[in-house]
């Protein structure tokens, strides 16, 4: 009976870890995510979107972006600065690639 309890109790915790990621729920991209993880605390939208702004150009927001990564200790790598970067420029700056 013990065993039958815990083999239930074992499926019904799977079928609600099952349901609660919803296969039609769309997956943000990783930059937007490390953005929303680490910068959203000091820079709302519209430190992105003031003027004049800082970021002239796309590798001057990648600039930035590494720069304020590495003051925050994020350890994050070239690809994360990139998809950082990429996110922002999609979002807010639209600058040409």
């Amino acid at each position: 009976m013990k065993k039958q309890l815990l083999l239930c109790i074992f499926f019904l915790s799977s079928a609600g870890i099952v349901l609660a990621v919803s296969p039609d729920e769309p997956t943000k991209p990783r930059g937007q995510l490390l953005y929303e993880n680490h910068c959203i605390g000091c820079h709302t939208s519209s430190v992105n979107s003031r003027n004049p702004r800082k970021a002239t150009n796309l590798n001057d927001l990648y600039q930035w972006v590494e720069k304020w990564s590495k003051a925050q200790n994020l350890d994050w790598n070239e690809d994360e600065i990139r998809d950082v970067s990429d996110y922002l420029n999609h979002e807010y700056y639209n600058f040409k690639k």
